[in-house]
């Protein structure tokens, strides 16, 4: 009666039983399994399977169980294998797969690396969600109401509960009701600005990424074509920011393979009638003299990717032409925005990283390379007579991508294609 209620609803009852068990009876062995519940819950890497004999969580529980009478400790092991089955593994020899993590915090066992903690500390962890939230906006979203539920959604995307809200979402995606998975997506659309949006080498992981990709997973529950491409639309009208509406209209179309077309949201046709309205959305901005990039944000690029493929090069260039002319400023900024980031092997440590055949590739998709060449020269700092590529990490950036333009541009011009 005192354990149980904390967690009603938040853990699996039987998983918290049992170690309370464990608690109450050999406390020095739960003891261990608190202190480094990381070691107990979750599975091994393939790295630490190939380098370790055994799972250390194995050690760590034998050497708790040293001296204790062998029956105890017999039973003792197998009440935790049953709980935490990477000591199953270990004594078992059975391998357990990513899937299986899936499930368990589906199932919100304690072997789950999400939910472990809680069955220590009998409360919901900082930067977690309830459970029982996740139900009851779920619930909300059958009443239609998208400005109400986008309001209650907002406040759990702040900080590490940002996360933690899509990925339970997403434990749940394919199960919503198809009359609240539209109010759902379009909440989550409206409510997308408040997301933390930080450089990350896997991009894909992050919540802005993650929560497109529940957002077009939603809209496969509503089966009546017609009706999931006007959901579409009318997120891609109102997802805030603009990138966003970009980012969901990314996730809808994951393959072009035939053999995978019913992993995809919308078909080739149905994307490109959803794109005019993205592109809509982005001519508005491009006329209010916003300029479509920003290296800061690197989803921005994708704005003027969308465009150029709806309309073509000419009135993609014109905006860039004219941003250019208001503000010489920008044409560095815009150099910026097109090279991508780079992380050190050792430090992890976040740069700017270089101007590249591919990065020359994607500004030519946009912007003609002859008129990008002449904006630099008129706007960037830079020997541009004998421009350099290779420079010491002394060199302020923009000075540095300008002049490695140039140079892979002046190669392009004397060798007619890039080497």
């Amino acid at each position: 009666m005192f354990e149980v209620p904390p967690l009603l609803g938040e853990s699996h009852p039987v998983d918290l039983l049992l170690i309370e068990v464990v608690r109450m009876f050999f406390p020095d062995v739960y003891s261990i399994v608190c202190s480094h519940h990381n070691d107990f819950s979750g599975i091994e890497d393939k790295m630490s399977q190939q380098v370790n004999d055994r799972p250390r969580c194995v050690d760590r529980l034998e050497t708790a169980l040293e001296g204790m009478e062998s029956e105890h400790a017999a039973v003792l092991r197998e009440i935790l294998k049953d709980l935490f089955p990477r000591l199953r593994s270990g004594y078992d020899n059975i391998i357990y797969e990513s899937e299986h993590l899936a499930r368990w915090s589906r199932e919100q066992r304690i072997s789950s690396p999400e939910y472990c903690l809680r069955y220590f500390t009998h409360s919901i962890p900082s930067g977690d969600i309830t459970n029982s939230e996740i139900s009851a906006m779920i619930t909300m979203a059958m009443n239609g109401d998208v400005e109400k539920l986008a309001n209650r959604i907002s406040s759990h995307f702040s900080g590490p509960q940002a996360g933690r809200t899509i990925d339970k979402f997403r434990q749940v995606e394919f199960d919503v009701d198809p009359l609240a998975a539209e109010t759902l997506a379009l909440a989550v659309a409206r409510s997308a600005e408040r997301l933390p949006n930080r450089a990350s080498l896997y991009s894909f992981a992050e919540p802005p990424s993650q929560a497109a990709i529940l957002i077009s997973h939603l809209l496969q529950t509503i089966s009546d074509r017609g009706d999931r491409v006007s959901a579409m639309e009318s997120i891609i009208g109102t997802a805030k920011p603009l990138w966003f509406a970009a980012e969901c209209l990314r996730w809808c179309r994951v393959s072009d393979d035939p053999e995978k077309e019913s992993k995809n949201t919308l078909t080739k046709q149905e994307m490109e009638g959803v794109l005019q309205a993205l592109v809509q959305r982005v001519k508005e901005r491009a006329e209010c003299g916003h300029p479509l990039f920003d290296p800061d944000v690197g989803q921005e690029q994708s704005l003027l990717i969308a465009w150029r493929q709806a309309e073509g090069r000419n009135p993609v260039q014109a905006h860039l032409v004219a941003v250019f002319a208001r503000d010489s400023d920008q044409v560095s900024r815009f150099l910026l925005s097109e090279v991508p980031l780079a992380w050190g092997v050792e430090d992890g440590r976040q740069s700017v990283s270089d101007v590249t055949l591919q990065v020359l590739e994607n500004i030519d998709f946009v912007i003609d390379l002859d008129v990008l060449a002449d904006w630099v020269r008129r706007s960037c700092p830079g020997n541009f007579d004998e421009p350099r590529y290779e420079f010491d990490e002394e060199t302020p950036v923009d000075r540095r991508l300008a002049e490695q333009y140039m140079w892979l541009y002046n190669e392009r011009k004397s060798n007619g294609e890039l080497t």
